[in-house]
């Protein structure tokens, strides 16, 4: 009896609540009392969690680093450090494009990896090894990385740092610190000797090659042309050499390398976009990045600049007015091809308006007999 009074009592309880929340009305219909009951049965929500604090924004200042650091003496780095860890593994372990000529390439001759990004790869070992006798490569592991590679390197750290004519951009400094910017080029077309072409609107519905995954076939996107993706940067010059596509695009720099080894092609048009390298850094170890900053640093603009002209001598470094120009190239690019794209739609339509008006107007044949017959009063 007790429980069948308690199971009585709990309704008569949520009446009288419902009566007291809505005492104004000076009665409770049944339709508000199983609207409460309904309510009571229902699950109470859990709290909602805090959302996560948002990451930095590391495209605030897209081509910003870490500050440099105070370098410490060679041998002596801060305890628990990159740089300790890598002094004590006795090697630098480095991702590089081993076939890009002037920037990062094996010398068969010497048997060493030799160029502008190599040189600066050096610089750093330098910094944590210190200067003896021993030659500064052993202190230096090489692996050969295709462009595409060049960020699993890093986010696995498999390398210590990637020196690969790297772009920074906003997307890849999500994924992976960037050293200072060493070097500014400018994106190109190489183009066979005899060709006419001379800017990307010339090869509008025609095969140009570049890298996966690089800028340079990002920049291409929407310009009218047909991007052709290779693993390796040397297989666009196979391509072209072989007539599979109408011309490579890529950084300055890296076609003079091409230009180089096939005299017989040459380097066209305005610049296409402006890519800035920096070397590429795990985000566990900002340390090393300013400490890399460190090495740049310490080099100076005239140190860079003899690197700069000691493997790149035939490029002429840029003003600041011809960067900012620059900047705005992929967006005049694709805006163009827009409008043509536009201008064509409208022929289209014009053809088929003026199609339709022929087919809907009376044959020649009928114009002909009716301007004959009609003449004598004819019916035609």
């Amino acid at each position: 009896m007790i429980a069948r009074a308690d199971r009585l009592a709990w309704p008569a309880l949520v009446m009288t609540a419902a009566a007291l929340l809505l005492g104004g009305c000076g009665s409770v219909s049944d339709e508000a009392q199983d609207s409460s009951l309904r309510a009571l049965e229902q699950p109470v929500p859990p709290p909602a969690k805090l959302a996560a604090p948002a990451p930095p924004d590391r495209c605030r200042g897209e081509f910003d680093s870490l500050p440099a650091s105070r370098l410490p003496r060679p041998g002596r780095m801060p305890a628990g450090s990159l740089m300790e860890r890598i002094h004590q593994r006795g090697t630098l372990r480095v991702g590089v494009d081993q076939n890009t000529l002037r920037l990062g390439y094996f010398d068969p001759a010497t048997r060493t990896m030799k160029g502008l990004d190599i040189d600066l790869v050096r610089a750093v070992a330098r910094a944590i090894f210190g200067r003896s006798k021993e030659p500064i490569e052993n202190h230096i592991v090489f692996t050969a990385i295709s462009t595409a590679q060049r960020e699993s390197a890093i986010e696995d750290e498999a390398v210590d740092l990637v020196a690969s004519a790297f772009s920074i951009n906003c997307e890849r400094k999500d994924k992976m610190y960037f050293s200072s910017v060493y070097h500014v080029a400018q994106q190109k077309l190489l183009v066979p000797e005899d060709s006419t072409v001379d800017s990307v609107a010339d090869l509008r519905g025609k095969r140009v090659c570049a890298t996966k995954t690089s800028t340079s076939i990002d920049n291409l996107y929407k310009t009218g042309v047909v991007r052709h993706p290779v693993k390796l940067r040397p297989d666009c010059l196979v391509e072209l050499q072989e007539g599979r596509v109408a011309a490579i695009t890529a950084d300055d720099a890296i076609l003079v390398g091409f230009n180089e080894q096939d005299p017989q092609t040459k380097v066209v048009g305005d610049c296409i976009n402006i890519e800035r390298y920096g070397m590429a850094i795990n985000l566990a170890h900002s340390e090393f990045v300013r400490f890399v900053n460190g090495v740049l640093k310490r080099l100076g603009t005239d140190g860079l600049e003899r690197i700069r002209r000691r493997w790149l001598g035939d490029l002429s470094a840029l003003t600041g007015a011809e960067i900012a120009r620059c900047n705005r190239a992929p967006e005049r690019l694709r805006a163009a091809h827009a409008a043509e794209h536009r201008r064509q739609e409208r022929r289209v339509i014009a053809g088929h308006a003026a199609w339709r008006r022929a087919l809907s107007a009376p044959a020649i044949a009928q114009l002909y007999r009716c301007g004959h017959d009609c003449a004598y009063g004819a019916s035609p």
